[in-house]
């Protein structure tokens, strides 16, 4: 029988490290390391960095300075499109600001008597957290006061509320800390085995997810009590600094490395996406499940408008009866060359680049595939004259070539 075969071609331009249908770099205009992202929708949105508050109102194609200060920004929470509260420090202390129309206008409102890192979480416009080493700081008057709930050992990364009553800090030791009386009081309890977290994200009152050393995130389903359940990324000497979800499925964990990690499945398995840089990356947030912002070292500011998945549409007809991975054309090559592989069943499609020592140079693709033919073009236009071996990895095939570069 003549088979009915499905053939999709798909042409990706890599230029170094870069995949411009996954993730695009956009021009923040400074240049200090952004620990904080805040998104409204998707066209607005703010980035922290030390001296300089920057919003984008058109999806970042324009990035503007909306606060210049002599202050190290920590952290952003808005409770809607206007009203937005900013923790940043001095050698004077730290100080709260507060805008009611879009960041038009900053006004300082409040100081808290602390110097090391905050994170700020703000209820309502009376209620708010901000928590560092050795506090868990809250305000019930808008931010002009701020009272220590907590005195105890933990360096607080992260603070995160659901309500009044209920919120969660995530610790340089390894241990969740909760409360549910409003921060009166807080319990401890392990959660990554003594390593230190970072970004912490509840989708609400149930489940919530916690970014850490080790290449790890911890989930939990039980409203933050034990048993945390700890899932790796495949990168296990990498430090991961925040975890974003949209939904109970769908969520993105940034880090070391420039890495990006999303997961389809509730943050069971996470799938390594292309981001065009190798420079950490401090906070990651989306508007809904295509649209969203990553951003870390020297100012650098990433984008995707698809979820960082790589958008794959068939174009004509054969399927392939068997896997297989062609020899890569031009070979030798400077800088450009395509690389052709056929699957014949969906399934996970891995495509990494090693130096001829086997170390990882970077991920060519890392997504769920249907049947069909496909050629990347890979250009190698940041990387030094030598010999390259490309492996593609799926369940039930694996294969490597070498490919030799010549400039």
């Amino acid at each position: 029988m003549k088979k009915i075969i499905i053939t999709l071609i798909l042409i990706i331009v890599i230029s170094g490290y870069s995949v411009n249908s996954q993730w695009v770099a956009q021009n923040s205009g400074i240049t200090g390391d952004i620990r904080s992202l805040c998104v409204i929708d998707t066209n607005n949105a703010y980035a922290l960095s030390m001296f300089f508050v920057v919003k984008t109102t058109n999806g970042g194609i324009d990035w503007t300075t909306n606060l210049n200060l002599d202050t190290y920004f920590d952290d952003v929470s808005f409770l809607d499109a206007n009203t937005g509260y900013i923790i940043g420090r001095t050698i004077h202390g730290s100080f709260v600001y507060k805008t009611t129309n879009a960041g038009t206008n900053w006004i300082p409102i409040g100081s808290i008597p602390a110097l090391l890192k905050f994170s700020l979480c703000f209820l309502n416009t009376n209620t708010g957290y901000a928590a560092a080493f050795g506090g868990v700081y809250k305000t019930t008057d808008g931010g002009s006061n701020w009272d220590n709930l907590y005195n105890g050992a933990s360096d607080f990364q992260d603070v995160y509320f659901v309500n009044e009553s209920t919120g969660w800090g995530s610790t340089n030791l390894g241990n969740i800390m909760k409360t549910t009386n409003g921060g009166n009081n807080w319990m401890g309890y392990g959660a990554t085995a003594g390593f230190n977290q970072h970004g912490l994200f509840f989708l609400n009152g149930n489940t919530g997810w916690i970014a850490a050393d080790g290449g790890r995130v911890a989930k939990s389903t039980n409203a933050g009590w034990i048993p945390w359940v700890t899932y790796q990324i495949g990168m296990p000497s990498c430090e991961l600094y925040a975890v974003c979800f949209v939904n109970d499925q769908t969520g993105w964990t940034v880090g070391c490395q420039g890495s990006i990690h999303r997961s389809s499945d509730g943050g069971l398995t996470w799938a390594q996406q292309i981001t065009g840089t190798a420079s950490a990356l401090y906070d990651v947030k989306f508007a809904n499940q295509s649209t969203g912002w990553a951003a870390g070292t020297s100012g650098r500011i990433l984008k995707t408008t698809n979820g960082g998945i790589l958008a794959i549409e068939p174009i004509s007809s054969e399927v392939p009866g068997k896997y297989s991975l062609s020899q890569n054309y031009p070979n030798p090559f400077n800088p450009s060359t395509k690389i052709r592989f056929a699957v014949p069943s969906s399934g996970n499609v891995n495509l990494e680049l090693f130096d001829n020592l086997g170390r990882v140079k970077t991920k060519l693709l890392s997504e769920e595939l249907r049947a069909g033919i496909y050629e990347i073009e890979f250009n190698a236009v940041n990387f030094p004259s030598g010999i390259y071996f490309y492996r593609i990895t799926t369940g039930e095939f694996t294969d490597t070539k070498k490919m030799v570069l010549i400039k």
